[in-house]
Order: structure tokens, then C-alpha cells, then sequence
């Protein structure tokens, strides 16, 4: 099975690169990786490729951060396709793997579309919460999961999810394609892809730090799992 991991970054995200690399490193299985930075940073491509990785530097201009994250998504898409790869995992250079096995439990699901968790800040009823980027349905209010839902670790169908940490097969990636017509490019994805018949899924077992600020940031604390997997006496046994 050929798997690419597809990672859109920009230097403003050197702050966490050596953290998310390490994380890269230590994954067991054999994958591919390829790094997309902006359209111009051209030392900080050099900066990823001393680290070992392969990377790409977009060569499509584009004015602001979303703009320019869907074209990196739509390159590492493209190339996924082009290269004939089973399976494309978008991880984003905030994202941190919590341990070796991360990606082979999502591989081993067997979906088409899984995700892994991790926490985001939302707005709900005038208040800033810290919650699963994770929804029940993908349409009207789209509710959102709490952060106690994701205890014990499970396989679980949501309505729709974040990209940050998406596995995507083929046969998804060759019928859904990325646009801008939507809030969120993730949401937006999820949207298309079920109208395509596909159902998306999420690993409650792959919770990852979410490293929107750096380590020392106090803000940073916000996106970190204050609870452990391991303080709920559930197992998770995979071969060394």
C-alpha cells in the first residue's frame, strides 16, 4: 500500500518544526513524504530539506493565508493522484503525532476518509471554548462534539471534520476536489464527499497536540489534551 503524507506549511511554523519532525520521524511503517511551502520561501524550503524531506515550493501566488493553504492541498491532491498513491494523509506542520503507531491505526480502519482529532477554538453563544474540531452533521449549525466524547478511543462516523489530519483514499481524492466556495476548506471537502457517497470517520484513539503557539506560549495549553488515553485504563496494543 503507497501512502503520501501531504504537509502545507509556511515559515511562520518554524517555531514548531523541529517538534512536528521529530513526531514524522518516529511514525512505524514506510511513507512518503512531501513538504509544500509558499510561493518564495525559499530558505525555509532549504531549512526542511536539511532535516531530510523532501519539499516543494508552490509555484502558484496567492493572496492570504486560506488562499494559499487550498493551493498547497490542491498541489499535494494533484500530486497524490498524478504518482498514484493509495492513500494521501494531509497533516498540517502544527499537527503532532501522539505516538509511533498514529498513522498505521488510521491505514488499518480501512476508510476512505478518517481523521485524527485534535482541539480547536470555536465561538459558541458568545464564548471562545476548546473543542474537537469534529462535527455531527456537516450542514446547518453542524454541533459540535465535546471534548468528553472522545473517551474511550473508538472508531466513530461524524458529519464532517477539520483537514489538518485526514487520511484520504484514491478513489475519494479522484472524486472530490478542493474550492474555495466554503467557511473552511475541511468542512467544504466533507460537504463534496459525502454527496459522493463517501462517509467520514474519525479516530478517537490519534488525538493530537494541536501546536497553534509555540510550547512556552500559555495560549498553547489551550489545544493540548489535558487528560491522558491512559488515565481511562483503555489499551492500545500494537507490535513493536
Amino acid at each position: 500500500m503507497k501512502t503520501l503524507i501531504g504537509i502545507p506549511t509556511y515559515s511562520k511554523q518554524e517555531y514548531c518544526l523541529e517538534e512536528f519532525t521529530q513526531a514524522l520521524k518516529s511514525q512505524k511503517g514506510e511513507y512518503d513524504i512531501l513538504f509544500v511551502v509558499n510561493n518564495g520561501e525559499t530558505a525555509y524550503a532549504s531549512l526542511i530539506k536539511s532535516k531530510g524531506f523532501k519539499v516543494k515550493e508552490n509555484p502558484e501566488k496567492t493572496d492570504g493565508l486560506k488562499e494559499t493553504v487550498l493551493s498547497h492541498r490542491k498541489l499535494l491532491r494533484k500530486h497524490a493522484l498524478d504518482n498514484n498513491y493509495d492513500y494521501l494523509l494531509f497533516l498540517d506542520s502544527d499537527i503532532i503525532l501522539p505516538d509511533k503507531f498514529a498513522i498505521q491505526r488510521l491505514l488499518a480502519a480501512q476508510k476512505d476518509i478518517i481523521t485524527g482529532v485534535y482541539l480547536d477554538v470555536f465561538e459558541i453563544q458568545g464564548q471562545k471554548v476548546s473543542v474537537p474540531f469534529l462535527l455531527r452533521e456537516a450542514k446547518g449549525g453542524g454541533q459540535l462534539y465535546t471534548y468528553q466524547a472522545m473517551f474511550p478511543p473508538r472508531i466513530l462516523e461524524v458529519g464532517a471534520c477539520g483537514i489538518a489530519c485526514l487520511l484520504v483514499s484514491k478513489k475519494a481524492l479522484e472524486k472530490t476536489s478542493f474550492d474555495n466556495n466554503y467557511a473552511n476548506e475541511g468542512i467544504g471537502f466533507c460537504i463534496k464527499s459525502k454527496k459522493q457517497g463517501f462517509k467520514i470517520w474519525a479516530d478517537t484513539s490519534v488525538k493530537c497536540i494541536h501546536r497553534a503557539f509555540p510550547r512556552d506560549d500559555k495560549r498553547a495549553k489551550v489545544f493540548e489534551w489535558l487528560t491522558n488515553i491512559e488515565d481511562y485504563t483503555y489499551e492500545l496494543k500494537w507490535p513493536d
